[in-house]
């Protein structure tokens, strides 16, 4: 588990004090940080399974309809959080989870990532466009990735959003749960 906090208190303590469970503290947005808990993640473990990619944050204050200035009184630039960690870090945890599974010491390729997304990536959310912006482009790029991976029956399909939103009939079960879990792909 990696995170900027560590685990609450409430935790189940049979969860974080098992010899299967391991806390590093990382900062997301930081690509060396995170090649760093993924390494020290696989030298612990021998391989890495599954990926989640869970992290996120809200968009902070009113980035475009309100007007702040810098202290020499010129329009300050707006606050980019969102995107470096709901877009940017999730993609770096995505890169560095595929080539930990592509290059495993067991000899075997192959593994889980599953991403979250959230309905604000197809449906945008009033007041907080840099968030769905940043929640679309996580889904479009799990998309382009999964364009780009060998195809065989292990592969759950894809269905695009809009695929989904134009025809709910070619929406099962597996496709809806694909938008929030996309994985074993990585072959």
């Amino acid at each position: 588990m990696l995170d900027r906090n560590p685990p609450v208190s409430s935790a189940p303590k049979d969860l974080t004090s098992s010899d299967r469970f391991l806390f590093l503290p990382c900062d997301l947005v930081s690509w060396t940080a995170q090649r760093d808990a993924f390494q020290k993640t696989t030298d612990k473990f021998g391989a890495i399974d599954n990926v989640f990619v869970n992290a996120g944050i809200a968009e902070y204050g009113d980035q475009f309809f309100k007007d702040e200035t810098d202290s020499d009184g010129k329009l300050k630039e707006p606050d980019r959080r969102v995107y470096t960690v709901d877009l940017n870090a999730a993609n770096d945890t995505v890169k560095l989870a595929l080539y930990h599974m592509r290059h495993r010491k067991d000899g075997k390729k192959g593994g889980s990532i599953v991403m979250t997304a959230s309905l604000a990536g197809y449906l945008a959310s009033a007041g907080a466009p840099q968030y769905s912006a940043a929640k679309h482009g996580k889904d479009d790029a799990e998309y382009g990735r999964s364009l780009n991976t060998n195809t065989d029956r292990n592969r759950r399909p894809y269905a695009s959003p809009q695929e989904r939103l134009r025809n709910p009939r070619h929406c099962d079960q597996r496709c809806c749960t694909w938008h929030y879990a996309h994985g074993d792909y990585i072959r």
